[in-house]
């Protein structure tokens, strides 16, 4: 056994489900710093003199034999990814940008008002010790989980900041946290709900307060300023520095720090409720608005105008509630109850994606898209979906899947790359790059059984799995199938050694041996009645000679050879130590 393979083995046997990948990375707080190992001398014991007793071939009986035929064995498809093809494709739906209804509007012309700040001390931090995350193994997308448990002020996150210094500032229903680290700070203020942060090019962190307006805070001085504002949810820094946020029936405030001024860009529709979600600015430099009732809102600097977007033009709803530019210039726009819209103004196209695709999960919150160009969704009521590059699958990671809760508020992304899902009841999840993430799967994608004993890559480079329900056997066209040796029962499958081309020897806990033989499919079962003196099998080795060697609970070892069908034992009474023996091995001389 290779230590790669060891090492799946030992995750395997510690964690519920099967590992399947490479090494799991560090959480990023993790550090190892190890004592040095403490020197003994080592003594032998006296030697004890050891006989085989051999069992006659003749007490080897044959077995209880059984058709064994992998193409006829149950089976499914199996699928380590997460995703599943979209169940119906997406259709082109020809989209006009320039025959949008719109209004003239010069964002220059509009007057400017002094800002008025409040300016507080921060006062001291309260610090304490942040803990090592719970690895959540329930899913192919394994994550590390962040909650009251490690230290957080509370498993309601509602929005996650990542800055420039390293630093992870963490907005809850107990306050704004700030972890460092394994080291966490709580703000001593309360900002009331926040759903929305910011870092300015001077590392000042701006926060959008739902009831209480905008903060700006500075560390470095040691205090925080305070711009009282209606209800809002969104606030955005663009490419300027100027700062554009959200207010419910005002529309939205557009500041400017470096002036001391903001301009106020009044509801263009007879909506009195309009309230702004979100703002985006694309890559032409065009600012998408999104409302909760007036649909889509584009200002275009370079025409003038603000077009408008509604669902009697194109959109599947007029309830709007997260905006994102993918890097090949469509526009995602997440809605409530409907699913997705993905707009591309150059190439005139709109598509959805809703629950005839299989999504669900009524209004989306956030979405973000990763490294490999995947799409994450961070939705009310079904986790999170990942919606893959090229739009023809998708995944859905759920409460049962390891996510702390199925309604998932905010998403970030830190300068390790790693997807950060902050949740309403379940604190935060984070989700390492694919490449360093453990690929994990369970009874969902097939598996007889979590409890999992025993592994072997065969000659054919299937997989053999055994499980304390049987074996499962994974080819690589992607089948996964199911061998229970006796048709039911447990079966506590600790071994699978393969002794020739088409011969398979696995043991069966407490029942005995089955040696498989594909050449002429049939498995054939060995136990107590056909001979074997011991059936706690915890351990199989095969030598060079092809003999295999068991180590039994209660019976010693057991020297096997499956061409002669001879057994020889040594135990306690034979010179052995002991009859409980846990491992063998073989070594290269034999």
């Amino acid at each position: 056994m290779t230590i790669r393979l060891f090492s799946v083995l030992l995750c395997c046997t510690l964690l519920p489900g099967c590992w399947l990948s490479d090494n799991l990375p560090a959480p990023p707080s993790a550090e190892f710093d190890f004592a040095k190992p403490i020197e003994k001398p080592l003594h032998f014991s006296a030697a004890r003199k050891a006989t085989w007793k051999l069992i006659s071939p003749d007490s080897i009986h044959r077995g209880e034999i059984t058709p064994f035929d992998i193409s006829k064995l149950p089976s499914q498809n199996f699928n380590s990814t997460g995703f599943f093809p979209l169940a119906k494709p997406l259709q082109n739906i020809p989209f006009s940008y320039e025959t949008l209804a719109d209004t003239a509007f010069d964002i220059e012309k509009l007057p400017d008002y002094p800002l008025v700040w409040r300016t507080f001390l921060l006062g001291a931090f309260k610090k304490t010790m942040f803990g090592s995350p719970k690895i959540r193994a329930e899913s192919v997308f394994t994550s590390y989980q962040y909650s009251d448990e490690q230290g957080l002020a509370s498993n309601n996150v509602q929005s996650m900041l990542h800055t420039r210094n390293g630093l992870f500032w963490v907005a809850t229903d107990a306050g704004l946290c700030i972890i460092n680290g394994q080291q966490a700070e709580l703000l001593p203020f309360n900002y009331g709900p926040i759903f929305a942060m910011a870092e300015d090019a001077e590392g000042l962190i701006w926060i959008r307060s739902r009831d209480n307006g905008v903060f700006v805070i500075d560390r470095k001085a040691g205090i925080q300023k305070q711009l009282p504002l209606a209800q809002g949810t969104d606030l955005r820094i663009d490419k300027k520095g100027l700062v554009w946020t959200g207010v419910n029936r005002e529309g939205i405030f557009l500041l400017n720090p470096a002036h001391k001024t903001y301009k106020k860009i009044l509801p263009w529709t007879a909506q009195p409720d309009l309230g702004v979600t979100r703002t985006m600015e694309d890559k032409e430099g065009r600012v998408w608005i999104s409302n909760m009732t007036g649909g889509l809102n584009i200002v275009d600097p370079s025409s003038k105008k603000i077009k408008r977007l509604q669902d009697k033009n194109y959109m599947s709803s007029n309830s709007c509630f997260s905006l994102l530019e993918r890097k090949n210039g469509d526009v995602y726009v997440g809605g409530q109850g409907n699913g997705l819209d993905i707009i591309n103004i150059e190439t005139g196209t709109l598509r959805h994606v809703d629950s005839t695709q299989g999504m669900r999960g009524g209004i989306i919150y956030n979405m973000i898209e990763d490294d490999e160009d995947r799409i994450w969704l961070a939705t009310q009521r079904a986790g999170v979906y990942l919606l893959s590059k090229n739009l023809d699958s998708i995944a859905n990671i759920t409460r049962d899947e390891g996510l702390g809760d199925d309604r998932a508020w905010s998403l970030n992304k830190d300068s390790r790359h790693q997807i950060f899902v902050g949740t309403q009841i379940g604190g935060i999840n984070v989700f390492p790059p694919q490449a360093r993430m453990a690929r994990h799967f369970s009874k969902k994608e097939g598996l007889l059984d979590v409890d999992v004993w025993g592994f072997l890559v065969d000659s054919k480079k299937r997989v053999w799995i055994g499980t304390y329900s049987g074996i499962n056997i994974i080819t690589p066209d992607k089948k996964i199938f199911r061998y229970v040796p006796d048709g039911g029962g447990r079966h506590r499958t600790d071994n699978i050694v393969q002794t020739g081309p088409d011969q398979f020897i696995v043991s069966d806990f407490g029942k005995g041996i089955t040696i498989i033989n594909e050449a002429t499919h049939q498995a054939e079962h060995i136990g107590p009645k056909e001979g074997l003196p011991a059936v706690n099998i915890s351990n199989l080795r095969k030598d060079s000679l092809g003999n295999i060697w068991a180590a039994t609970l209660g019976g010693g070892i057991i020297l096997f050879d499956p061409v002669r069908r001879t057994i020889k034992q040594l135990n306690h009474e034979a010179g052995l130590t002991s009859n409980m023996t846990w491992i063998t091995t073989a070594m290269a001389d034999g």
